[in-house]
């Protein structure tokens, strides 16, 4: 098993994270679009492309406006339920001691992202996945 682990459809994160979300959000689609939001900001965070450089702020950055987006689209009457799902991926995507340092590297390497910041009016106007 590597870090990154399979994503066989190259979606953008893991085959495993798939069918958690497939198995307990299908039925909510505002709540499946925000966990597949994190899901891939979190393997984002974990793929030796993010890894390798020497300030991630950007990507955390941009997993911030794409993560406030998506919680936006949900609604408030979901964001129980989007936060529920948020945490099911975090706990499965970094499932591993060797997954959890590799985040912990890449939050490290985020020199100028102390304050996160996002534009709920730069969010897209459509559903699905950013």
């Amino acid at each position: 098993m590597t870090v990154e682990g399979v994503d066989s459809e190259r979606r953008g994160y893991r085959d495993d994270v798939k069918q958690l979300i497939i198995e307990q959000y299908s039925n909510n689609p505002a709540v499946k679009n925000a966990a597949e939001v994190a899901a891939k900001n979190f393997q984002t965070s974990i793929t030796s492309a993010e890894l390798n450089q020497a300030d991630t702020s950007g990507v955390v950055l941009a997993a911030v406006q794409s993560s406030a987006c998506a919680a936006d689209a949900a609604g408030p009457a979901n964001i129980d339920a989007v936060v529920e799902a948020v945490n099911r991926v975090y706990a499965r995507t970094f499932n591993t001691p060797e997954r959890l340092a590799a985040r912990k590297k890449f939050s490290q390497a985020a020199k100028h992202a102390a304050v996160l910041t996002y534009d709920l009016s730069a969010c897209p106007k459509s559903g699905g996945a950013h």
